[in-house]
């Protein structure tokens, strides 16, 4: 007579059962990640008003900045619409997101020591790049610095209509 019970049918049963239970929680874990994270981060505030480039004059909210009262002009515009980011606001430190595009910056220094900080949204990468024709003017009426011009633009871009402006 064999006493011995045979568990290994037992064991087989159990295990597929966890191992379908955990293979269940990771891919509902998964399609919740990939639900928040492809969420556009929202918009903390409004729009007000328009953000135009000009040759003489840069317009920010209907009201006009001729380039004879500015004396610098400084863009910072890597964010568009959609862009990943790491948030660092409301606890979230550490949480991804696609960006809104809002986190770019024009700083205008007027002559009287005023400085005017905006913040502008692009809803493409390098959207900016469309005014380059403005910002090379403005690089040209010493309003706008080489590296800043070249941030945007592209270095190659930026060398030629230097090298045309110095002959």
């Amino acid at each position: 007579m064999n006493f011995t019970k045979n568990y290994d049918q037992d064991f087989n049963a159990f295990d597929a059962i966890i191992f379908l239970g955990v293979l269940a929680c990771m891919i509902v874990a998964l399609a919740f990640s990939i639900i928040k994270v492809n969420k556009v981060q929202y918009l903390q505030g409004k729009f007000n008003g328009v953000l135009e480039f000009k040759n003489e004059e840069i317009v920010i909210r209907n009201k006009i900045y001729s380039l004879n009262e500015v004396t610098h002009i400084g863009i910072d515009a890597n964010d568009f619409k959609g862009s990943w980011g790491i948030s660092s606001f409301e606890g979230n430190l550490g949480d991804s997101y696609r960006s809104n595009g809002t986190d770019n910056h024009l700083k205008l220094l007027l002559n009287n020591n005023q400085n005017i900080t905006i913040n502008f949204e692009q809803i493409t990468k390098n959207q900016i790049f469309n005014d380059k024709h403005f910002l090379i003017n403005y690089f040209h009426l010493g309003k706008f610095n080489y590296a800043n011009l070249v941030d945007i633009i592209g270095e190659d871009d930026a060398y030629i209509k230097y090298k045309k402006h110095t002959r």
